[in-house]
């Protein structure tokens, strides 16, 4: 992905918007892709690494 953008949506949820172009190949895409993240979203607890023996 070669552009990022993160901006509040009119409900208050999280808008990630990721772009990348297809640099003028045939075997690549143009594509805007946009997440949305609910306000009220439960955060997942990260684990944490494995430590090696």
């Amino acid at each position: 992905m070669e552009g990022m953008a993160v901006s509040t949506g009119p409900s208050g949820e999280t808008l990630i918007t990721l772009c990348s172009d297809d640099n003028h190949s045939l075997l690549q895409r143009t594509l805007l892709l946009q997440f949305a993240l609910p306000a009220d979203a439960t955060p997942v607890p990260r684990l944490r690494p494995v430590s090696s023996p």
